[in-house]
């Protein structure tokens, strides 16, 4: 199983330098974007995520990609990411940040699928800082 959680992170990777190298990652981009607060609800039922926060652990745990921690109030969380293997492999290869399109869109169509009034707003990534940090509040 690792090997696979492997190649697929590696896959990814190696698709943000194609994308950019043939000058359509911006489109791309916006077209997966809204892909993923689309796909929302059905990935949410597809890896049984019933809560904002699920819809943080529950990704990360399958592919073994990034280590999120949540730090919950009642009505919002902060999500903190310190190790992250696409982000690893991407500053390696030097790829444009894979984070939006990869990771936090999906997050954020789910989250947005199981809490309506839910805002993500997305403060840091690991791609430029030391962390990549998501308030998600309702």
């Amino acid at each position: 199983m690792e090997v696979l959680r492997s190649l697929y992170i590696r896959l990814e990777a190696e698709t943000m330098l194609r994308y950019a190298g043939a000058g359509i990652l911006k489109g791309v981009e916006e077209e997966r974007s809204e892909l993923s607060l689309a796909a929302g609800k059905a990935s949410a039922q597809m890896l049984g995520v019933t809560t904002p926060k699920e819809a943080f652990k529950k990704p990360a745990a399958i592919v073994d990609c990034a280590s999120w921690k949540i730090l919950a109030n009642e009505k919002s969380f902060t999500a903190v990411c310190v190790g992250c293997k696409l982000a690893a492999m991407c500053k390696e290869l030097n790829t444009p940040s894979p984070c939006r399109m990869y990771c936090l869109n999906p997050i954020e169509g789910m989250v947005k699928a199981v809490e309506a009034e839910a805002r993500f707003k997305v403060e840091s990534t690991l791609m430029s800082e030391k962390n990549c940090t998501v308030k998600v509040t309702w």
